[in-house]
């Protein structure tokens, strides 16, 4: 890679992470006013920007998730889907994926990521069948304090 190819990969992950971190207020607003559209169409301008210009500097893979994300965010422009709980969900999963592998590229601008997860899930919320996300929080805290056994505590003490 020679350098004006990599000042130019460089130029676009500041610009990327400077975006998704400005969309993120987005998401937030987006939980609040699931039917707003100034913020739906804020945030398929990123989706749609990061797609070319990902793939302009020779970033496919990103190219790829985010034209997968794109067309998410297509379908609630148009009103084919809602933003419900979980696709909002769905939607601030996939802005922390791309600060994510935005920050990785920083790093080592040939950082490959899987998506996999991701694409299946935007898969599902496409066609309506995407399922609520269990809180991290509340997993496993299926037992009151009753329920404890001691022997359990015993083991952890």
């Amino acid at each position: 890679m020679d350098d004006f190819e990599k000042e130019l990969k460089l130029g676009f992950l500041d610009e990327a992470a400077a975006a998704v971190a400005d969309v993120e207020q987005s998401f937030l607003t987006l939980e609040i006013a699931p039917e707003d559209q100034s913020t739906i169409d804020k945030i398929f301008r990123l989706a749609h920007n990061l797609k070319g210009s990902s793939k302009a500097v020779g970033f496919e893979q990103m190219g790829a998730f985010t034209h997968q994300f794109e067309s998410l965010l297509l379908m609630l422009k148009n009103k084919e889907i809602r933003a419900t709980p979980p696709v909002v969900n769905l939607l601030l999963r996939c802005n922390d994926h791309l600060a994510k592998w935005v920050e990785s590229l920083r790093g080592d601008l040939n950082y490959q990521v899987d998506s996999q997860q991701l694409f299946e899930e935007i898969e599902k919320a496409k066609s309506g069948n995407l399922a609520e996300q269990p809180n991290p929080l509340e997993v496993g805290i299926e037992n009151s304090d009753d329920d404890i056994d001691p022997e359990d505590i015993a083991l952890i003490n």
